[in-house]
């Protein structure tokens, strides 16, 4: 249940930081990609409880973003 917490948010902070919109309409939008995209990502058995694809940590985001 960790890596889907983990992975959903991952998604949402990067579909969020490289749209860069804030608007109610645009944040539900990404809440509601994520979560497909988690869904999908269960339903074809990629997440498991011994490999996790992406590690996010805070180098990651820095890496990224700076």
């Amino acid at each position: 249940m960790k890596h889907v917490i983990n992975l959903g948010l991952f998604l949402f902070v990067l579909w969020l930081g490289m749209s860069g919109h804030f608007g109610p309409l645009v944040l539900t939008l990404g809440v509601i990609t994520a979560a497909v995209t988690v869904y999908l990502a269960i339903r074809i058995d990629l997440i498991d409880h011994e490999s996790y694809l992406l590690h996010p940590s805070p180098s990651l985001f820095l890496r990224f973003f700076s």
